[in-house]
C-alpha cells in the first residue's frame, strides 16, 4: 500500500514537472524573437526607432515593425522569413525593444468618433438601416484624411468592441474602421505611432511614403515581392 502511494506520488511529481517544463517552454518560444538567426547573419537588418530613417544603403527600403508576442506577428513569421530572400532592403524593428519611442494609437477615441451604427441583429440576422449595407463599407473607395483607403469591417456589438466604441449598444451593428489613420508622411524623427498590429513602412529618400497594416496587407505586399522576383 505504501509502495503504491509512493509510486503515485512519483508519477504525480513527474507529470507536474513535465507540465511546468512544457508551459515554460511555450512561453519562452513565444517571447523569443523569431528573427534571431537572421540577425546573426545580417546584424545590420535590425534597427531601432532612432535610426529608422537613416538607412542609407538604398533610396527605397522597408521597415517591418513587429511584436513577437502578438498573434499577428506570429502569424506572419513564415511570410516575413520568406520575404527576406526577395527583398534585400527589408529591415526589422522590435516593438518591445523600443517602447520608450513608441506611442500607441488611441483606438477608443478613434472608433468612438468614426464608427457608424448601421443596423441591428434580429433573431441572429443583421437587419441594415435604410440606405445601409455591408458593401457600402467593405467596398468603399473613400480615403482617410491622409490619402489612404478607409478599411471597414461589419461589427456586431460585443463587450470587447464596447471598450473601443463607448457609444456601442447591445443588439446593434456597426461599420468599424480597422485601419488606423496615421499621418506617417509627416513623420517626426524618433516619435513613432503604431496602430497595434504589425506594420510595414515603405521609406524613400528619408520619407515614409506608404504603410501596410496588419497581416492581410503585409502579406499582399510581400507576396508581390515574391511574384516580381520569380
Amino acid at each position: 500500500m505504501k509502495h503504491t502511494k509512493k509510486t503515485l506520488m512519483i508519477v504525480l511529481f513527474v507529470v507536474v514537472v513535465v507540465g511546468l517544463i512544457t508551459v515554460l517552454g511555450k512561453k519562452a518560444h513565444k517571447n523569443k524573437d523569431p528573427y534571431e538567426s537572421l540577425f546573426k547573419m545580417f546584424p545590420e537588418r535590425k534597427i531601432d526607432v532612432a535610426s529608422m530613417m537613416d538607412q542609407t544603403t538604398k533610396h527605397r527600403y522597408y521597415v517591418y515593425i513587429y511584436n513577437p508576442q502578438q498573434k499577428g506577428s506570429q502569424a506572419l513569421e513564415k511570410t516575413v522569413n520568406d520575404a527576406v530572400q526577395y527583398n534585400s532592403s527589408l529591415y526589422f524593428l522590435n516593438v518591445n525593444e523600443n517602447l520608450n519611442a513608441i506611442k500607441k494609437f488611441d483606438w477608443q477615441t478613434f472608433n468612438t468618433q468614426n464608427d457608424r451604427e448601421i443596423g441591428k441583429v434580429v433573431n441572429g440576422k443583421i437587419i441594415y438601416n435604410k440606405g445601409e449595407s455591408a458593401d457600402r463599407y467593405i467596398k468603399t473607395t473613400k480615403k482617410d484624411p491622409y490619402g489612404d483607403r478607409i478599411v471597414y469591417t461589419i461589427q456586431k456589438y460585443t463587450k470587447d468592441y464596447a471598450t473601443y466604441n463607448i457609444k456601442a449598444r447591445p443588439g446593434k451593428v456597426y461599420a468599424r474602421i480597422t485601419r488606423p489613420w496615421i499621418n506617417y508622411r509627416q513623420y517626426q524623427k524618433g516619435k513613432l505611432t503604431l496602430g497595434g498590429g504589425p506594420t510595414l513602412l515603405e521609406i524613400n529618400k528619408k520619407k515614409i511614403v506608404h504603410f501596410a497594416y496588419d497581416t492581410k496587407e503585409i502579406t499582399a505586399v510581400m507576396k508581390q515581392w515574391e511574384k516580381e522576383n520569380s
